[in-house]
């Protein structure tokens, strides 16, 4: 069994807020196009992404998380970030993405592809959501990425997801956003019905997936979750 590496690319996860939480690598992207250590941060502020490291802690607590600051406090960022994050991601070995962030824009869709195939080669999975907005999303979109939006219905639990099969908007992760987290406060709260908290328990399900083995291909993966989704077992 293996401690499976999770990178949450997202604003920033301050690992006090649900912790403590233990961050493999703790940097951000600068618009200069560099990785560099976080300094001068307050460990124990809310931010989206702290709200994606609890979810995946919740779900899979072994596995090993590092964050990858692409965005600022308006969750605000550009595609070049993304793009470098997501090579800083191939370059060390990482083993799933979380990605609770994506574009709409339809000029960023060429160049993403690119990181994003040389990505899949290496067998780095992708969880990334659908836009809130309900419209293209890249790279969500991608046949190679797991797409997710969560539940609109309330009718998922926690834990529980919906397998699309062959999804017309290329999302084929349907999962309950709706998680109880417990913050340092002792205060418990529900997250938001968002898409981007869809995807950090589909990533924790995944990874949960991979302790036994030392790589999973994309395909792999789709075939363990659509099981799981019917209750299938592997012969």
């Amino acid at each position: 069994m293996r401690d499976v590496h999770i990178a949450i690319i997202d604003d920033g996860v301050n690992e006090g807020y649900y912790g403590p939480l233990y961050l493999e690598h703790n940097i951000v992207i600068t618009e200069n196009l560099e990785a560099v250590e976080r300094q001068e941060y307050d460990s124990w502020k809310f931010s989206h992404g702290t709200v994606c490291a609890g979810i995946i802690n919740k779900y899979c607590s072994n596995a090993k998380l590092s964050s990858i600051k692409v965005l600022n406090d308006n969750m605000r960022g550009s595609i070049e970030r993304l793009i470098y994050a997501i090579e800083w991601c191939i370059d060390k070995d990482v083993d799933i993405i979380n990605l609770s962030i994506g574009t709409v824009h339809s000029k960023d869709k060429k160049i993403l592809r690119k990181i994003i195939d040389k990505a899949s080669g290496k067998d780095l999975i992708i969880a990334a959501a659908k836009s809130n907005e309900d419209i293209e999303t890249y790279p969500a979109c991608f046949h190679n990425v797991l797409g997710i939006k969560s539940d609109k219905n309330n009718i998922l639990e926690e834990g529980q997801f919906i397998y699309n099969i062959e999804p017309e908007d290329g999302i084929e992760i349907t999962a309950c956003a709706r998680h109880k987290l417990v913050n340092y406060l002792g205060e418990v709260k529900i997250t938001p019905n968002w898409n981007s908290y869809a995807v950090p328990m589909i990533s924790a399900i995944i990874a949960d997936m991979m302790k036994e083995h030392e790589k999973l291909s994309l395909a792999e993966i789709k075939e363990k979750l659509w099981r799981r989704y019917n209750n299938i077992s592997k012969p």
